[in-house]
């Protein structure tokens, strides 16, 4: 005779699980932390398995496109502000310029 408790139904909605992850993308941009972004990625990674598998691609696709492109703003805010410390780099003040460059591109879409 099987226990209840050898039967486990999760109880959360493909909705709570987005909004959940909309909220944690959210809180990242709030946080002072310095590895709130990676440890978002790792979140939502854990997250990846328990999503609907037609789900699954899309998300991580997501995921990794979300980090890359907030790891880039990152990196250019950081340079900025070498440049005006005046502490940046030749390769620092030449990313920066070649950023500016190109500031006409429309907004990457982070799942196409």
């Amino acid at each position: 005779m099987a226990h209840e408790t050898d039967f486990q139904i999760d109880t959360i909605s493909v909705q709570e699980l987005g909004t959940s992850i909309l909220n944690g993308a959210q809180s990242v941009q709030d946080s002072p932390d310095p590895v709130a972004l990676d440890a978002f990625k790792k979140d939502i990674a854990t997250v990846v398995p328990e999503m609907p598998q037609i789900l699954q691609g899309k998300l991580s696709q997501f995921n990794n496109n979300f980090h890359q492109a907030y790891t880039d703003v990152l990196t250019q805010r950081s340079d900025i502000g070498r440049i005006l410390l005046n502490t940046a780099t030749a390769a620092d003040k030449q990313e920066v310029s070649t950023v500016n460059v190109f500031t006409d591109i429309a907004p990457t879409t982070l799942i196409p």
